[in-house]
C-alpha cells in the first residue's frame, strides 16, 4: 500500500483510526489526547491480523489527521515515511456557539501519536527525506516510496 498523504489538511479523528485499522495490528492505540483538564483520552483501532506491506508519502502540508495516521505509521514500525516534514498541528479545535450569527473556536486538546509524540509545532520527521519543488521535471518522492514499496 502506497498511502499518499502529501497536501492533506487532515480531517476527523475517527476517521484518521478507521484509515489506520486497515494496516495497523488488532486494537492498537492510533492517538491519545490531553484534554484542558488533563484527561487523557485514547483512540484505539479496531486493525488486523494481515500485515499490508505500506509505505506513507507526506509533505509540509499534510496536517492533523494526516499526521496522526503517519505518525501511527511511523511508531508502530509499519513501513517508512517518505517526503519531508509535516505540517505539525497537534490540536483539536471545539467550536461554541456565542450566539446565533456567531461562535468561538478554542483549543480544547493536544494530541500525542501511539508512542506519545506530541508533534505540534514539531511535525513528522520522513524516515526517507526527499525534497520536491513545483519545478521538478518527476514526483521524486512518489518515485522513491514506489521503489521501497517494490523492494518489500
Amino acid at each position: 500500500l502506497l498511502l499518499d498523504l502529501r497536501d492533506h489538511p487532515g480531517g476527523i479523528v475517527e476517521q484518521a483510526v478507521c484509515v489506520a485499522s486497515i494496516f495497523v495490528p488488532p486494537n492498537s492505540t492510533i492517538v491519545s489526547y490531553t484534554e484542558q483538564d488533563g484527561k487523557v483520552d485514547q483512540y484505539t483501532a479496531q486493525g488486523t491480523d494481515d500485515p499490508i506491506p505500506i509505505v506513507v508519502l507526506v509533505n509540509e502540508n499534510s496536517a492533523s489527521a494526516s499526521e496522526i495516521v503517519a505518525g501511527a505509521v511511523q511508531d508502530m514500525k509499519l513501513g517508512p515515511i517518505v517526503g519531508v516534514k509535516t505540517y505539525g498541528k497537534g490540536t483539536v479545535q471545539g467550536v461554541f456557539p456565542v450566539d446565533s450569527a456567531s461562535a468561538v473556536k478554542v483549543t480544547v486538546a493536544k494530541y500525542r501519536t501511539t508512542n506519545g509524540r506530541e508533534i505540534d509545532g514539531v511535525g513528522i520527521e520522513p524516515d526517507v527525506v526527499v525534497p520536491l519543488t513545483p519545478s521538478d521535471p518527476e514526483d521524486s518522492q512518489f518515485e522513491k516510496a514506489l521503489e521501497i514499496i517494490q523492494e518489500k
